[in-house]
């Protein structure tokens, strides 16, 4: 089976531990779309020809230039906890008001900024009202379970890779389907679930990696 066309303005979830794919799936399947913006918060998306800011006022200049952008904050911020939410939010209304563009977030468990209890504003703005601005929202994550259900609740597609635990396999169960339970993708393969069009997840072919 091949994949589901992914709309400019649909949300997307990928979960798997490192080193299992999701950021090679990612870059395959966000470097045909115009404007991209990935928030970095691992320090480690490295994208050939997109443009790489580290301070939130540059932002707009470096739009001006490249298509994909990589958004990587100043990782020191993460000790002054108010700070960094208050970084993370002027991002995503950043982002709203730009429009036109997919939003990746490379790693969507950042614990009291957006985990299973914390969603920012602004991402909370750009998942239930962005569709119509034409933005897209993909994320990815190595602990599903610790993920805020809106980023899961609104997805239009759901790609599975190896994950560590069980209890990270039954929450994306909970949207797949039992085969992504109860059997666990290896080698770079990965379970693909379009819920409107498919009634559970189905293996995919393996990454070339």
């Amino acid at each position: 089976m091949a994949l589901v066309r992914i709309e400019p303005n649909d949300r997307v979830f990928i979960a798997g531990k490192t080193g299992s794919g999701k950021t090679v799936l990612a870059k395959e399947l966000l470097t045909p779309y115009p404007y991209v913006v990935v928030l970095d918060n691992k320090g480690r998306f490295n994208w050939p020809g997109a443009g790489l800011v580290t301070k939130l006022d540059l932002l707009p200049k470096a739009a001006q230039k490249y298509n994909h952008i990589v958004f990587r904050p100043n990782p020191l911020l993460e000790a002054d906890a108010a700070a960094f939410k208050e970084e993370m939010d002027a991002f995503f209304w950043w982002v709203y008001y730009r429009q036109n563009c997919i939003l990746y977030i490379d790693e969507a468990s950042q614990p009291g900024v957006i985990d299973s209890f914390h969603i920012p504003a602004g991402l909370n703005v750009i998942y239930k009202r962005g569709r119509e601005l034409n933005i897209g929202c993909w994320a990815s994550s190595q602990e599903p379970v610790n993920v805020h259900n809106t980023l899961m609740s609104q997805a239009d597609h759901f790609f599975a890779f190896i994950t560590q635990m069980q209890s990270h396999r039954d929450k994306m169960a909970g949207y797949m389907g039992d085969p992504v339970k109860y059997t666990i993708p290896r080698n770079y393969k990965f379970f693909y679930f379009h819920p409107a069009t498919m009634d559970e997840a189905e293996m995919m072919e393996p990454l070339q990696i």
